[in-house]
């Protein structure tokens, strides 16, 4: 089941349809609730930071519990969340990555620390003009992981070059998903967990 968990007023796809879509950054995040402004006040101690061809998970329990992304566009990002269990995931992928293997490598991790079959709410967030495939291939991916739902709020139809892509967070304490203002700042901090790396994988094959 394909749900859009954002979706947009009548006027909103008027002025889309007709170009007149100037502000696409703000209002592809002004449906999610903006992660800092609201109770973090830019504290990025708990966040598990995962950038591009990368994916990491955090549970409950783990000292950074709040997967984040950004700059999610041409790439998109993949999250997936267990509320029984308490455990998700986050991938940062982009066009031309292999996110089968990232993915197989994503749910054998989930699968360690997971104590019964796994039953995911899925997050497909990102993209513009030419992502079309990457999010054909996300959405295959997604059924590894026993979808309960699968919401997407992909951008597909954008191709202006000022376009600097969606953000991304999702808290694995409660399950709720955010829009981020990194501020310059995300790009620039270490994850806090091990990372599920492409990058990583592809040079064992290279050394």
């Amino acid at each position: 089941m394909k749900d859009t968990i954002y979706p947009r007023s009548l006027s909103e796809r008027i002025k889309r349809k007709i170009g007149l879509y100037k502000h696409q950054n703000l209002d592809a995040d002004k449906l999610r609730s903006n992660l800092f402004d609201e109770q973090f006040s830019e504290n990025y101690s708990l966040l598990n930071l995962v950038r591009g061809s990368e994916s990491s998970i955090s549970t409950r329990e783990s000292l950074r519990p709040i997967l984040a992304t950004v700059g999610i566009g041409p790439c998109i990002a993949m999250a997936g969340y267990d509320t029984s269990q308490g455990i998700g995931f986050l991938s940062h992928n982009g066009v031309g990555d292999y996110v089968d293997i990232l993915h197989d490598l994503v749910l054998e991790e989930l699968n360690n620390h997971s104590k019964s079959r796994l039953e995911m709410e899925i997050y497909i967030v990102g993209g513009m003009m030419g992502s079309g495939q990457l999010a054909r291939k996300l959405r295959e991916n997604a059924k590894k992981f026993n979808p309960k739902r699968i919401n997407e709020d992909l951008a597909l139809k954008i191709s202006d070059l000022t376009y600097i892509g969606k953000s991304f967070a999702i808290d694995v304490r409660d399950g709720k998903v955010y829009s981020l203002d990194g501020k310059g700042k995300l790009q620039y901090l270490p994850p806090a967990e091990p990372l599920i790396s492409l990058k990583n994988e592809f040079r064992k094959y290279i050394l």
